[in-house]
C-alpha cells in the first residue's frame, strides 16, 4: 500500500486506469449490446476524457474520505485485510455515482430531461460491476503490481 504523496499518485493512476477502463469497456459492451474488437480501441479514446476525471476525483476527494474509514476501522484493531477492504468498498462507493455523474455530462451529454434517468440508470447497472471488479480483479492486481513496483524504492530508502 502507498506510503507517501507520490506513491499514493502512482496508485492512483494504476487503479484508476485499470477501473475506468474496464467500466468503459463495459459500458461500450451494454451500449452495443455485444463486445467486439473496436469496442476496446473505442474505449481508449473515451479514457482520454474520462481517465484524467478519475485521477482528480479520486485524489482531491475519494482518497481522503476513504482514508479516514480505514482509519476508523484500524482503530478498531482490525486486520490489514480490512483496512484494505474498507478503502475498497469507500472508493467504489463514492467513485462509481461521481464517474457516471462525469460519464453523463461529458460522454453522454445528458444535459436536458433525461439527466436524471440516465444518471440513475448508469449508477445502478455500473455500481454491481464495479464493486465485483474493484474486490476481485482490479484491487488485488493492482495492490500485487504495485507491491512489486515499489518494493524496490522502499527497500532503498530504508
Amino acid at each position: 500500500m502507498p506510503k507517501t504523496r507520490l506513491q499514493e499518485c502512482a496508485f492512483t493512476v494504476l487503479m484508476t486506469f485499470v477501473m475506468v477502463y474496464a467500466m468503459i469497456c463495459f459500458n461500450i459492451a451494454i451500449a452495443q449490446g455485444a463486445v467486439t474488437p473496436e469496442m476496446f480501441a473505442s474505449a481508449l479514446q473515451e479514457m482520454l476524457v474520462m481517465w484524467p476525471v478519475a485521477i482528480v476525483i479520486d485524489l482531491l476527494l475519494v482518497s481522503r474520505i476513504a482514508g479516514r474509514a480505514a482509519g476508523a476501522v484500524a482503530r478498531r484493531g482490525a486486520s490489514q485485510r480490512s483496512v484494505v477492504l474498507a478503502i475498497s468498498g469507500t472508493s467504489v462507493l463514492l467513485m462509481c455515482p461521481l464517474m457516471s455523474l462525469a460519464a453523463c455530462v461529458l460522454v453522454k451529454g445528458a444535459l436536458d430531461a433525461s439527466f436524471w434517468p440516465t444518471l440513475l440508470q448508469l449508477i445502478a447497472v455500473n455500481y454491481p460491476i464495479a464493486a465485483l471488479w474493484q474486490f476481485l480483479v482490479a484491487g488485488p492486481v493492482v495492490r500485487f503490481a504495485f507491491g512489486k513496483l515499489a518494493a524496490p524504492f522502499q527497500a532503498a530508502a530504508a
